[in-house]
């Protein structure tokens, strides 16, 4: 009962505060006959100008009070004309909003409470929300991440190869680390159990590895190979399938970051064992193996969905739920090593506490191959700061 009243308290502050914004930049508009500019895909209320520019009208402009824990900051949509405007903020209760009001209700539009106020000439009335829209909160330093709807919105490399200095392919390498930061939404769904895609497709070509997220269960999926499911076939027939490897006892909690790293080393007299570290603990959750990777130095990297499925599939092949993600991410990395014996499995640890310091005694090279902070604040590219491949927000105009 003492959450929900909190949580009652907290919306009434939103709504209060929208309502003084919107009436201090219909007095901007007043006096200089135009609202103030923006961005018509929408920015963080914190990012703009618009404290500045509504100075001689409102004194602050107030900020979601959740902000730190993952909720949507306030935002404000216009143009470069200052020809309209909405400001928009996420609710955490259904309320009886005004009817002339854009709210966004439970049943309407997913199970989003979102409170939107326009100008009045209503000229962003009807702008939905841009669907390439940066989250205003992130374990970045600059505080931005990408919110993925769960739908069918991911992000893909564009180049066919992901380099750093025009020589190491990302999936070239026996071994690997993947970092990356999440953020779950309340309703994630699970994910494929091993080699289920393969089985009710019957197309097993696998390549690469992901971190997985099925409800608040993690996983990691790793290509490797298997002898032939085909009982007719030679047993000595290997063929490649994707194996997930999950740990049913860690459970992450809904609307909190977490930290996951994978990694695997696959070289000669090494255990070829597939692990998973949570939140910097340095003993790894789920460890399985011994498995032989599927190195595929074209495959692009995909961010919030297994894979683009109409690539890797024929046609006619039926294609399944790859697992899109629902929630924030942030962060992301990619080593060509694996950090999963001491010492250097501590660097788990120092990563989670955002420290990449003195990592050369190490590690040696300790620079990732890929590295996405998701920090361009607008737009549909994102690009990776360490090998320099600009990743797309897919699909056109309806990405993440």
């Amino acid at each position: 009962g003492m959450q929900e009243a909190r949580a009652k308290a907290r919306d009434a502050q939103r709504i209060q505060e929208f309502k003084q914004i919107q009436k201090a930049i219909e007095l901007y508009f007043v006096d200089n006959d135009k609202y103030p500019a923006g961005e018509p895909g929408g920015k963080c209320i914190k990012d703009t100008n618009l404290a500045s520019d509504l100075a001689p009208y409102l004194s602050s402009l107030g900020e979601e009070p959740l902000l730190a824990k993952g909720r949507m900051c306030y935002t404000y949509f216009s143009d470069a004309e200052g020809s309209g405007y909405k400001i928009m903020c996420d609710l955490e209760k259904n309320h009886d909003l005004e009817a002339n009001d854009g709210g966004c209700y439970p049943g309407s539009c997913g199970t989003e409470y979102r409170y939107e106020l326009f100008d009045i000439q209503g000229t962003f009335a009807k702008a939905a929300l841009s669907s390439q829209y940066w989250y205003g909160v992130g374990p970045g330093a600059a505080g931005y991440a990408l919110k993925f709807e769960g739908v069918d919105d991911y992000v893909d490399s564009s180049a066919s190869k992901v380099v750093k200095s025009g020589e190491d392919n990302i999936l070239s390498s026996k071994r690997y680390t993947l970092e990356a930061w999440v953020n779950l939404s309340d309703s994630q769904t699970g994910f494929e159990n091993v080699n289920s895609i393969c089985q009710a497709t019957g197309f097993c070509e696998a390549k690469g590895v992901a971190i997985a997220i099925g409800g608040t269960t993690p996983g990691v999926y790793h290509a490797g190979l298997a002898p032939s499911p085909d009982p007719n076939d030679d047993p000595s027939i290997m063929v490649s399938w994707w194996y997930l490897v999950k740990n049913d006892a860690i459970q992450l909690s809904l609307n909190q970051w977490h930290f996951l790293v994978a990694t695997y080393d696959g070289r000669e007299n090494k255990d070829k064992k597939v692990r998973l570290y949570v939140d910097g603990n340095t003993t790894p959750v789920a460890v399985e193996g011994p498995y032989d990777f599927i190195s595929d130095p074209d495959s692009n990297v995909f961010l919030g969905s297994l894979a683009n499925w109409t690539n890797l599939a024929e046609p006619g092949i039926q294609k399944p739920d790859l697992g899109n993600f629902k929630g924030l991410i942030d962060e992301v990395r990619i080593y060509n090593y694996a950090i999963d014996e001491d010492p250097t499995k501590e660097l788990v640890k120092k990563h989670f506490q955002h420290d990449y310091s003195n990592e050369k005694p190490i590690i040696g090279d300790p620079g990732p191959v890929a590295y996405w902070p998701f920090e361009e604040g607008g737009g549909n590219t994102t690009s990776d700061t360490a090998g320099g491949t600009t990743a797309e927000l897919k699909p056109a105009g309806d990405g993440p």
